[in-house]
């Protein structure tokens, strides 16, 4: 879950699920700063799949196994 400060206060970019004044425990760390050189390894690494024709069949698998056991949409309409 991703969350980012403002003075004391922390907002959470999604809904945790608590309800409201429920007793939470909290962990926070700090998170180093991308240097540059962190930055050219990663756009290096990812630069790598940008020919590979094999990528988007394995997004498609990942998209697929994620969705699995949700319902579409789309299916609905279909069968009405």
């Amino acid at each position: 879950m991703d969350a980012n400060s403002a003075g004391f206060t922390i907002r959470v970019d999604e809904n945790p699920g608590f309800v409201q004044g429920e007793d939470v425990i909290v962990e926070i760390e700090k998170i180093a700063p991308m240097t540059a050189e962190t930055l050219r390894q990663f756009h290096a690494a990812v630069g790598g799949w940008k020919d590979d024709p094999s990528i988007p069949a394995i997004f498609d698998e990942i998209e697929k196994e994620r969705r699995r056991g949700i319902p579409d949409p789309n299916e609905q309409d279909r069968n009405t």
